[in-house]
């Protein structure tokens, strides 16, 4: 996919209402055509559903979860929960997964049908290093979660979505690209797509970090924050209230907009 058919997408949204010219601007990352293609995953045509909900997860890979005790292990073990809960709802055949990861220009895994997601491995897939672009990969995550509800949109299907956001700390992106992104151009996105996709915040690791502020600066509203205790055990507690609250809002449109209103807590 060219970066001239995924504008298509995105300007085939702002006219559907999902989003605006403005959030657009937002989302304007470098090389956003080609990251996008490589998250969109699979055709729509393969889907075989009347309502689908994309279930996208970013999660942070960057040196400092290793202050966690078992940080990296927690992490791939809540992230595998989050999965497993997924595919033993009965939502499973209407469920597409996404996983990306802070430090990689590619998604671990594009949207595909939750029975063939990738779950993390440590030392695999999943290792620790980079910086932590939190704002950038937010938005990229975002603009390729609408670009793939777009997709859906135009062959007649409804489809909404579920964000899953992971970090252990305050933006610090120190990739070629530096600090292009900033919160407030998350805070237009989310709060534009609020409608159609749930945002959840998950901040660990951070005694010394304002997760509800940094979350209140990208507009995430405060019920859709949550911040774990420093242990492993708590840390896949949190993963599974949000898989509860991404079970819920994939059931229809009330289950949506009961899960939007209640967050982490809406099961």
């Amino acid at each position: 996919m060219s970066q001239n058919n995924v504008n298509q997408l995105l300007n085939a949204a702002k006219d559907d209402g999902i989003i605006s010219g403005k959030a657009i601007q937002a989302l304007n990352i470098p090389d956003m055509g080609a990251q996008i293609q490589a998250g969109l995953g699979i055709d729509v045509d393969d889907v075989p559903a009347s309502e689908t909900t994309l279930v996208a997860m970013l999660i942070d890979d960057s040196p400092s979860i290793n202050g966690i005790p078992n940080g990296p292990q927690a992490v791939c073990t809540g992230q595998n929960m989050m999965i497993d809960s997924l595919v033993n709802s009965k939502q499973k055949d209407s469920i597409l997964t996404g996983t990306w990861l802070l430090n990689d220009d590619n998604p671990v895994q594009p949207f595909i049908d939750v029975e063939n997601s990738i779950r993390l491995k440590e030392n695999d897939n999943y290792y620790t290093r980079g910086c932590t672009p939190l704002y950038r990969k937010a938005n990229l995550v975002l603009g390729t979660t609408v670009a793939k509800m777009q997709e859906f949109a135009d062959n007649g299907v409804a489809c909404r979505a579920v964000v899953v956001i992971v970090t252990d700390g305050y933006d610090e992106d120190y990739s070629n690209t530096g600090r292009t992104v900033q919160a407030s151009d998350c805070n237009i996105v989310i709060k534009e797509l609020q409608e159609n996709v749930i945002v959840l915040f998950m901040g660990i690791n951070g005694s010394r970090v304002d997760f509800n502020g940094i979350a209140d600066e990208m507009g995430i509203p405060s019920q859709n924050v949550y911040t774990p205790d420093n242990t492993e055990s708590e840390i896949r507690k949190a993963f599974g209230m949000a898989s509860r609250s991404a079970i819920r809002a994939s059931q229809n449109a009330l289950g949506f907009s009961q899960a939007a209103i209640g967050g982490f807590g809406s099961w």
